[in-house]
């Protein structure tokens, strides 16, 4: 307790009261015996004086004679005085002349020399006059007088102060009680009305007004005070209800979007949470608000990076078909970051759009315009393989040729039969390559890559497929052009705008208009200013590559370009094209964060602009796996499942060639049994994944039975498709397409041997799809 703080408003005002009145009477009481003593001495002091000249006026003649004992005599009346305790008179030559003492032994014989002055010490009064008749001074007389008959009225005048007192500080504490009240009653009525206001809530209490004081003005304030806050109150009740009302409705806005709405603080914390998002999660409110997002949903922990960028840029981050593993499963999720930027909160909207359903159907129609592409790409194809074939076949048509007629072929005949013969091989595998990779379905799989390897590969497809009647120009850049893409979604897009240049420039023009023109494809690195920031509101302020497609073909008016990207909008003549080539490649470029501009001029031509993302070239350097040139060599048994007999023949003279024992089986089913007889020595199997009787994956799922850390490398003609992506996720060490050389089998096969027996087989995958891309 704070005393006296704590003390009620009358207690304090009583104890003023009384405070005061002690006070006041104390100091008066010590002013008036501090007067009385001052009073006493003085006219006790008068008094010595009087005598003390009396005294010394009866004894000039004595002095003047020298009768010390007449003197005495005279002296002797003031036994008569019981407050004269002694007297001393010297002669005008300061000797002492007479003396009385009422009590020698108390008292020493002051000095002769002492100067007319009175003092008080020890109890009496010390005087000191002068003896002076006429003008002459006779001599000096001391009196010593006691002031206890002073003392003793002073105690007197003490004790009648000090018995007064009860009855002044009675009388004081009465009148206290009584005029405490009248400054007390309004206050604690003041006091009871705000504790009634606080306690209850209610403003429509008002204080009674008792007086025109200060309180009385304090009343009126504090009644005018709750006046205003009731009616501030009905308000914000009013305004509360219409919040909760609004609040109630947002809620219910936000729960019945189908989207996925979430926000967090600048820390992670989840504040808000619809119903999408539970649906999603299986999480209910109650259980994320207030979390970190990244501890209740992990997946959601990749975009932790982006809060401070956001925040500071204010600008929005889209990412799209977004992979997700939810408690229904795998989904795609189209994911928008949006700022939330206010004095108090700050913080980060996640929204997220479940694009599951329209993926499979975006990709049921990326598949048919592939189709169609390769369609369009068929009769061109064909003329080149048939080109390649004929290399071949007239190689080995020579070469037999020489042997029936002269029996051998010299060295450096042999040298070029056998060039030509590998550079055909080559352009078929990579042609049937180019036609797979564009075939087949897959998932958005973003890496590094230069897309001047990816101008390169689509631009040879092109030679080789378009109308001679069309030329090429490929401008690329003089560094790596690094992007995060998939490659072959890149490459897609760049096919779908040359066959589009090319139909522009051929099957586009009118009857009897002269076929061809010229297709420029070019890469430039872009820097944004504000100006380009400004013209493509899609841009962000950093590094742009730009792929630049370019023809001199019919062109396309204003109206054709507003709708050029719409789905099944088509210019061709009916029956030459479905109208999703351009829908799918700005759904890839959108899909890669970048944007398209288009420019056009009825009869001089189009040019498409697409502005991917710019990685530094470190990255692709880092993606890149260092992969040696040579033949590797090693040891060990190598069993090689596959039903072609030339491929099977190939593979064991290549590996025996790098040192190792080679078992062959001719399909599934032999390679198990093969396996589970030699299982203890085998140290890799090689496995076709097409065969009879038993495809390779289900051979690979008996021998990952039969021998739980069996290195597997997966080999087939086609790409690497879903069945591929399965058995690595069971176990399968890499996947190797065919045809493949004796130095992409012995780095393979290296490769595989050099990890551990249960070990991923993500890196041989990448070092096939690198291997691939350096041959190019």
């Amino acid at each position: 307790m704070r005393f006296p703080a704590d003390l009620s408003i009358r207690n304090k005002l009583i104890g003023i009261i009384l405070l005061t009145s002690a006070v006041t009477v104390g100091i008066g009481s010590t002013m008036i015996i501090i007067h009385d003593i001052r009073t006493y001495k003085r006219d006790m002091v008068a008094a010595a004086e009087v005598l003390s000249d009396v005294t010394g006026y009866s004894i000039i003649g004595e002095l003047s004679f020298g009768d010390a004992t007449a003197a005495k005599d005279t002296l002797s009346k003031l036994h008569s005085l019981p407050a004269i305790s002694n007297v001393y008179v010297y002669d005008s030559r300061g000797r002492l002349f007479v003396t009385f003492d009422r009590r020698p032994e108390d008292f020493s014989t002051p000095p002769v020399d002492v100067r007319p002055v009175h003092y008080f010490t020890g109890g009496y009064l010390h005087m000191i006059r002068p003896i002076i008749w006429q003008e002459k001074q006779y001599g000096t007389i001391y009196m010593r007088t006691s002031t206890k008959q002073m003392e003793s009225k002073v105690r007197d005048r003490q004790l009648l102060i000090l018995s007064l007192l009860p009855g002044l500080i009675a009388v004081s504490l009465l009148l206290a009680y009584f005029l405490q009240r009248i400054v007390s009653r309004p206050i604690l009525h003041l006091a009871s009305v705000a504790k009634t206001v606080s306690a209850k809530g209610d403003y429509a209490i008002r204080v009674k007004k008792s007086s025109q004081d200060e309180i009385g003005a304090l009343s009126d304030g504090l009644n005018e005070m709750l006046t205003q806050i009731d009616r501030r109150d009905r308000e914000r009740s009013g305004i509360e209800g219409e919040l909760k009302r609004a609040q109630a409705f947002l809620t219910n806005v936000i729960d019945s979007m189908p989207s996925l709405l979430i926000a967090i603080d600048t820390d992670g914390h989840v504040t808000q949470w619809n119903q999408a998002a539970t649906r999603l999660t299986g999480l209910p409110p109650e259980a994320v608000i207030g979390q970190k997002l990244w501890d209740a949903v992990p997946a959601f922990a990749k975009y932790r990076q982006y809060i401070g960028t956001i925040l500071e840029s204010r600008h929005s981050m889209d990412f799209y078909k977004e992979v997700f593993q939810v408690c229904d499963g795998r989904c795609y999720l189209n994911v928008s970051l949006f700022p939330l930027v206010a004095a108090e909160h700050s913080g980060i909207v996640i929204m997220a759009d479940n694009v599951t359903e329209v993926e499979a159907k975006e990709q049921q129609l990326r598949q048919a315009q592939k189709m169609e592409t390769i369609g369009t790409l068929a009769g061109g194809l064909a003329h080149d393989f048939n080109n390649v074939l004929g290399g071949i076949i007239g190689a080995v048509s020579l070469m037999r040729y020489k042997l029936q007629t002269s029996g051998s072929l010299s060295r450096p005949e042999l040298e070029r039969y056998l060039a030509a013969i590998g550079e055909s091989a080559s352009r078929a595998a990579d042609l049937v390559h180019q036609l797979l990779a564009l075939g087949r379905k897959r998932d958005l799989s973003v890496v590094a890559i230069d897309l001047n390897q990816a101008v390169k590969h689509v631009m040879t497809i092109c030679r080789n497929t378009f109308d001679k009647s069309i030329e090429m120009e490929v401008v690329r850049s003089t560094e790596p052009a690094c992007v995060s893409a998939d490659p072959t979604q890149i490459e897609q897009v760049l096919l779908n705008l040359c066959v589009n240049a090319s139909h522009a420039m051929t099957i586009m023009r009118r009857d009897g208009e002269h076929w061809g023109g010229k297709l420029s494809v070019a890469l430039r690195k872009v820097l944004p200013d504000k100006y380009f920031l400004e013209f493509h509101p899609g841009a962000l302020p950093q590094t742009y590559w730009n792929l630049s497609v370019t023809d001199t073909g019919v062109g396309m008016d204003t109206k054709t370009m507003a709708r050029i990207f719409d789905a099944f909008f088509t210019t061709k003549v009916k029956g030459t094209g479905t109208g999703l080539g351009l829908t799918m490649t700005y759904n890839i470029v959108q899909e890669h964060k970048g944007f398209i501009d288009l420019s056009a001029e009825v009869g001089k031509g189009t040019t498409f602009d697409v502005f991917l993302p710019a990685l530094a070239p470190e990255a692709l350097l880092k993606a890149r796996t260092d992969v040696a040139k040579g033949v590797w060599r090693g040891q060990g048994t190598i069993l090689v499942v596959d039903d072609e007999p030339l491929m099977r023949d190939f593979a064991r003279d290549a590996l025996e060639e790098c040192g190792y024992q080679v078992l062959l089986s001719e399909d599934g089913q032999a390679g198990v049994e093969t396996f589970r007889a030699n299982r203890r020595q085998i140290d890799l199997v090689i496995l076709d994944l097409v065969m009879p009787k038993m495809s390779g994956i289900e051979a690979f799922l008996v021998i990952r039975n039969i021998e739980p850390d069996a290195r597997v490398l997966l080999a087939s003609g086609y790409s690497k498709d879903e069945r591929v992506d399965e058995a690595i996720t069971q176990g399968a060490l890499g996947f190797i397409e065919k045809p493949y050389s004796l130095e992409r089998l012995s780095r393979a096969v290296h490769q595989v041997l050099s990890k551990p027996a249960d070990g991923p087989g993500a890196s041989t995958r990448e070092t096939e799809s690198e291997e691939r891309g350096q041959d190019d």
